[in-house]
């Protein structure tokens, strides 16, 4: 049996308890560690809240198919930050369980793409998402052009490295998005210490944010979406 949980996005606090009572079942428990950043997660909290050891784990072996092979005989958890079917390397492993004949679960939570509703921005009014990656490549301003074209949000992912602990700032990101004049930054999303600004980018440059960071970059704005982002004025 495969169970594949979504943690939310802060800290062990933010499961569900559906998903909780099956983490408890398991005979073994894992976290993935590369797709976000749970900010506020303390792994001693979360072991005792589920009653075992969670032993955190990269890429190579979430992707390899030793989870699924495990599941074959035991009950095997995969917490993952924030919902675990935004990413599509969680999709894989469901695929696989259906492949290999092997029962499974699925425990949504909170993700950023409904946390971004915080803004006031309205949920049905965003396009396509796109990654800002660390290295130069620009293709994603394809996507954020598409978007602006017909009057939709855009969400931007900032590109991490949690085994380096690095992060694209802010920054980073905005002198990426060229062209952009206006946008929102959401930092530490859906934690007590979330902040959410908005304003001219080059306002926005000088702020800290604290990562994990997203960056949105507003389309053809309703005017109770307009009344909503004053409030996060710089």
């Amino acid at each position: 049996m495969f169970y594949l949980v979504g943690l939310g996005l802060c800290g062990e606090q933010d499961l569900t308890l559906k998903s909780v009572e099956a983490l408890k079942k398991c005979s073994e428990i894992f976290l993935e560690n590369y797709t976000s950043l749970a900010p506020e997660l303390n792994i001693k909290k979360l072991e005792k809240i589920v009653g075992k050891t969670v032993k955190k784990i990269g890429r190579e072996n979430v992707e390899v198919g030793e989870l699924i092979t495990l599941a074959k005989t035991k009950k095997i958890g995969l917490i993952v930050i924030g919902d675990p079917l935004v990413a599509t390397t969680h999709a894989e492993l469901i695929l696989e369980c259906k492949e290999k004949n092997v029962d499974f679960e699925v425990f949504h939570n909170s993700s950023i793409l409904t946390a971004v509703c915080e803004t006031g921005l309205q949920a049905y009014k965003f396009g396509k998402t796109l990654s800002i990656p660390f290295h130069e490549a620009d293709s994603f301003l394809k996507t954020l052009s598409d978007n602006q074209k017909i009057g939709a949000h855009t969400l931007c992912l900032l590109d991490l490295d949690l085994e380096k602990n690095e992060f694209l700032s802010v920054k980073q990101a905005l002198n990426k998005l060229k062209g952009t004049k206006k946008a929102v930054v959401i930092s530490l999303a859906g934690c007590k210490n979330q902040v959410i600004k908005f304003g001219d980018v080059n306002k926005l440059k000088g702020l800290v944010f604290k990562p994990p960071c997203s960056i949105i970059v507003p389309g053809k704005l309703h005017f109770k979406e307009e009344e909503f982002l004053e409030g996060f004025n710089v």
